[in-house]
């Protein structure tokens, strides 16, 4: 091999992580990650690369693993939170996802109480939580991150994570409680005319109609249509098509006012 083709050689190992790392992270200052939103999908390098351009935001999303009645899947919270939060990410730009935290307080273990009384229902003490989301905010500012933004799909997580930010007492970070305003969306729907009665199970019209855009399989949709008729509190959950028009208008309704939340608190970097 000439010394000409050794150097080439060479250059193109050095030069080849570089161009990789440039198609991920364009020098635009509005980019988010083009291959993908999700810090634990990213690697080191282009994480440091993403922040050396200035941007920097995280968000840290709490769910649960908890019971939704005998046709949603455990892990209700979850789903949509990994959805919509690649949604407001993209939007936002700037915007990396942390890995959702998916293990919450659910009630008493031993005895059990609320829904640890349910098979499934997993559950940890509440200083614990808190405890876990201080150390991975504290974890990201160590890396550089700018802003940190809390925020969660299930009502017993609020208070935690207001806590939380609270005690840390930093500007960099902030809790986007209005992501979990569902009486918003609730008043929306009734101005449509959808009105839900009681609820029989823990499970209601807002978050199953997310779940149906998402993957119908998580409410069992085909199976509930026979087993109880498709319907959810009174409200008719057929034809599917009309089902997951509800849930992308909630989406749209949720994702829209988080963005404009963390704008309005000086969010845009």
């Amino acid at each position: 091999m000439s010394k000409y083709s050794e150097a080439m050689r060479r250059f193109s190992y050095c030069i080849t992580p570089l161009l990789v790392l440039a198609a991920l992270f364009p020098l635009d200052a509005e980019s988010t990650p083009s291959r993908s939103v999700f810090l634990e999908d990213l690697t080191s390098p282009e994480i440091e690369s993403f922040l050396e351009k200035g941007a920097g935001r995280v968000i840290v999303a709490t769910g649960g693993v908890e019971q939704n009645g005998p046709w949603v899947v455990l892990g209700k919270h979850n789903y949509i939170l990994h959805y919509l939060t690649e949604r407001i990410a993209r939007e936002l730009g700037e915007t990396v996802v942390s890995p959702i935290v998916k293990f919450v307080p659910e009630g008493g273990i031993s005895p059990k109480t609320e829904h640890m009384i349910h098979a499934g229902t997993i559950s940890i003490r509440e200083e614990i939580f808190e405890a876990l989301l201080e150390d991975i905010i504290r974890s990201h500012l160590a890396h550089g991150f700018r802003q940190v933004v809390l925020l969660g799909d299930s009502g017993g997580n609020q208070a935690g994570m207001a806590r939380v930010v609270s005690r840390m007492n930093d500007p960099r970070v902030i809790f986007i409680r209005e992501f979990y305003d569902y009486e918003a969306v609730s008043a929306e729907l009734q101005k449509q005319g959808i009105r839900e009665d009681w609820a029989q199970y823990h499970e209601t019209l807002p978050f199953t109609a997310q779940l149906a855009v998402i993957n119908p399989e998580y409410i069992r949709h085909a199976e509930r249509v026979i087993g109880d008729g498709g319907v959810l509190n009174g409200v008719p959950l057929q034809p599917l098509e009309k089902l997951r028009e509800i849930g992308e208008q909630i989406i749209k309704m949720r994702v829209e006012r988080t963005i404009a939340v963390i704008r309005k608190r000086g969010g845009a970097q």
